[in-house]
């Protein structure tokens, strides 16, 4: 039988390695944790929303009334255009055609206020509105011209991360020519809900928009093409980027003589002469952003009357 001696160094060593092992696995961990905590704003995520401020005493919290809703879907005090069209499940209470080319936007933009594509982000509240219902509503009051480009999964697609749109204006515009035909033209700004990319939260955004209208007979209006863009906050604050209604006229228009400039709520008109000697009449709207939209233009003709302008 072979014997086996132990030092002293052998009841320290074992336990020794055991206890490194451990606090190297602990370390390793905690390293793990460090680098795959999130920052925002300089600061560590929390992850903390409304309902771990409520407790877990109360599963629900109590429902926002309805003169509550607009402080909560508004960050601004500028009205909103009242919906007169108001959505319901399977778009009852809608008509079936439009004869007016104002009431289809304002019967699309009502719908769209009812839809959300979140795709569950953020809130954690389930849907809001009617979800997804109102798109393919929506879907129908485009023309078959812009169908054809426009597949309704595109459409759909195009409202990914939008939970809420409210229109703010609407105006008539200049009409649009195409291959040398005369189409109904409207201006829109709308803001919306709308989750960030990166983070876990909603903003709000605002978009400007003009929508060329086409009527299909029977069918009623329809929407042949739609132009959005969103509005910058940043730009004019620092840079003064942005054009005021003078400044379009001046260089747009050759306006060397300004008679007149009246405002009425968001409305600018401008009254002046250009170099030429030619007197225009040139209507804007003021974004939030604060920029000034160019939205119609006239030019007097010989027998002092107001007759569309179109820049070359």
């Amino acid at each position: 039988m072979i014997s086996k001696k132990y030092s002293i160094m052998d009841h320290f060593f074992y336990p020794t390695v055991i206890l490194v092992t451990v606090l190297m696995l602990i370390v390793f961990a905690s390293a793990r944790g460090m680098s795959s905590r999130e920052y925002l704003m300089g600061g560590e995520t929390t992850g903390h929303s409304i309902d771990h401020q409520i407790g877990d005493n109360n599963t629900q919290a109590s429902s926002a009334n309805t003169s509550d809703l607009a402080k909560i879907l508004r960050p601004s005090n500028q009205p909103i255009i009242a919906p007169r069209f108001d959505f319901k499940s399977g778009g009852t209470g809608l008509p079936k055609t439009f004869n007016n080319p104002r009431d289809l936007i304002e019967a699309y933009f009502s719908i769209l206020s009812k839809a959300e594509n979140m795709e569950g982000c953020c809130s954690g509240c389930g849907a809001t509105g009617w979800a997804q219902e109102p798109y393919p509503i929506a879907y129908e009051m485009l023309s078959q011209e812009m169908k054809k480009t426009m597949s309704f999964q595109k459409f759909l697609d195009s409202f990914r991360g939008i939970g809420h749109m409210n229109l703010l204006k609407l105006h008539e515009m200049n009409q649009a020519i195409v291959s040398g035909k005369s189409y109904q033209r409207f201006f829109v700004e709308f803001e919306s809900i709308e989750k960030s990319q990166n983070r876990n939260l909603t903003l709000f955004g605002y978009y400007t928009g003009e929508l060329i209208l086409q009527n299909e007979g029977e069918k009623g209006w329809k929407i042949r093409q739609i132009g959005v863009r969103g509005e910058d906050f940043l730009c004019k604050a620092y840079h003064g980027k942005y054009p005021d209604a003078q400044t379009v006229a001046e260089v747009s228009y050759q306006i060397s003589s300004i008679f007149n400039i009246k405002q009425e709520g968001s409305i600018i008109e401008l009254l002046g002469q250009s170099k030429s000697g030619r007197i225009y009449k040139l209507i804007f709207t003021r974004l939030t952003n604060g920029s000034d939209y160019l939205i119609r233009s006239f030019v007097q003709n010989d027998k002092g009357k107001w007759e569309e302008s179109y820049m070359n």
